[in-house]
């Protein structure tokens, strides 16, 4: 039995950890393919680990051993930078493709390769780069890490972006079935895009550009998100 709490100041959580790790490993279990894709998902779930570790410690140290371990797992990846990679390693949307791969039956390697390539680190990095790009002066403000201040200036942010975009689309001719995965996609942007955070901030100009790289139809769905923002 593991001890979660054993290097943490505070031990006891009446059980919550224990509990909640016992009800994800039944979960775990009722998919029919687990098997095939969880060395995927152990190596994701690694990374994101690994990533947290550093993400927390004190700040005086943080940077350093952030760029120190995402320059030499980057180096694995041709064309990315290291907060790029580390932006992609705190995503967890390549493991939930993984476990909606696993619900179906008789799962190759080459299927399960398809998903993860296709979501890590393009579509992850993606995500979690919107994340930071719609959070840039709260977090300018608060003095909070935030990987999209590591490009040299706004222009250079678009084009990095832009490329994530291109990547992720690219990807998805590696898969079965793109259908679900482009709307993933399509949806980061528009959901992200939307907000009014990206308004306030003055940065339309650019979220414009990013939804032209994507296309007409994320230009649609981010047309739909705005329209909800203003009624919920």
């Amino acid at each position: 039995k593991s001890d979660y709490y054993e290097l943490y100041p505070h031990q006891d959580d009446g059980g919550y950890l224990a509990g909640l790790v016992t009800a994800c490993r039944k979960c775990l279990q009722t998919l029919p393919s687990y098997e095939a894709v969880q060395q995927e998902v152990l190596q994701l779930a690694h990374l994101y680990i690994e990533l947290q570790v550093r993400k927390h410690i004190d700040w005086a140290v943080r940077e350093r051993e952030l760029i120190s371990w995402a320059e030499v797992e980057a180096a694995n990846y041709e064309d990315i930078y290291w907060q790029e990679f580390a932006a992609a390693s705190g995503s967890t949307l390549a493991v939930f493709a993984l476990f909606a791969l696993a619900a179906g039956d008789e799962v190759c390697v080459e299927q399960v390769q398809a998903v993860s390539n296709t979501y890590f680190p393009w579509i992850c990095g993606l995500h979690i780069l919107l994340d930071y790009f719609i959070d840039r002066e709260e977090d300018r403000q608060g003095s909070d890490l935030n990987f999209t201040f590591y490009y040299k200036d706004e222009a250079a942010m678009s084009r990095r972006l832009k490329h994530f975009i291109g990547q992720s689309h690219a990807q998805l001719a590696h898969l079965e079935n793109s259908t679900f995965t482009r709307t993933v996609v399509e949806g980061l942007l528009a959901m992200y895009l939307s907000d009014q955070k990206v308004k306030r901030q003055k940065l339309q100009k650019t979220a414009a550009a990013l939804l032209d790289e994507s296309g007409p139809n994320t230009w649609r769905v981010y047309r739909l998100c705005a329209l909800v923002r203003r009624f919920f």
